[in-house]
């Protein structure tokens, strides 16, 4: 649980640091998660909606630094 907690935060941070703003859009409870990608800190390609599938997931989402987000 720790290591999948640890390779979901790490894969989710890369994933939306990146976002721009005007892709953004509320996502309904219930509703299936956006099919994004990224590469997280050990080159890795981590898939939102792959890691999701595999139980509890937890997201966070926070600006970026320096900005006004």
């Amino acid at each position: 649980m720790k290591r999948r907690l640890s390779r979901l935060l790490a894969g989710v941070g890369s994933i939306f640091a990146l976002a721009h703003p005007t892709m953004a859009e509320t996502l309904e409870i219930g509703k299936a998660l956006p099919r994004a990608e990224a590469t997280n800190h050990k080159g890795q390609v981590v898939r939102i909606h792959e890691v999701a599938a595999e139980g509890l997931a937890f997201f966070f989402f926070y600006p970026k630094a320096s900005t006004g987000g």
